[in-house]
């Protein structure tokens, strides 16, 4: 059960942390990013990511990070996988420390998977992999020319909530739009 709580913890920060890149993209207050995009799901919110990054013209090797980020989300079956662990069914499993787990939606050998305790903490480890790497491309953002001298410390506060922050710089670059 630790485990499954690991792969939820570190899901969250993954989404978290593409909600936010986002809302920094767009110049939104944090609270404004929660309204707009939080009914997305993380891979709407990589897409989204991409999407805005070639919009507003990302210097390459930004853009090139997200699109090997969905990449490497997707080879590693890892949207498919954190679903099955956090919402399939879990069962005693025959195998020894480990948990079977039942996918009503699936048909086949995948509506029964056995899921050993070293392929949930395996999961997880790649979720956090992945979400670090989406919070190493967030603080790059925070470095690109967009983000004049005077604000690139954004993408960090904006991670903090740094609310009297954000107001400032929304106002900033309302101003000169």
């Amino acid at each position: 059960m630790a485990l499954i709580g690991y792969v939820c913890i570190q899901w969250a920060v993954l989404e978290t942390t593409f909600l936010h890149l986002i809302g920094a993209i767009e110049l939104m207050l944090p609270e404004e990013a929660y309204i707009v995009f939080a009914g997305l799901d993380c891979r709407q919110r990589i897409s989204k990511s991409l999407v805005l990054s070639r919009h507003h013209k990302f210097p390459n090797r930004l853009t090139n990070r997200i699109e090997q980020l969905r990449k490497d989300m997707d080879k590693a079956d890892i949207f498919e996988l954190r679903n099955t662990v956090v919402h399939g069914a879990h069962a005693a499993s025959e195998q020894p420390h480990s948990t079977k787990i039942m996918m009503a939606r699936y048909s086949g050998p995948k509506r029964f998977q056995d899921f050993s305790i070293t392929d949930l903490r395996d999961i997880g480890e790649n979720v956090a992999r992945f979400a670090l790497e989406a919070q190493l491309i967030f603080e790059d953002y925070g470095k690109t020319s967009r983000v004049k001298e005077s604000t690139q410390h954004l993408a960090r506060e904006f991670k903090a909530g740094n609310l009297g922050l954000w107001v400032k710089i929304k106002q900033h670059f309302r101003s000169r739009a």
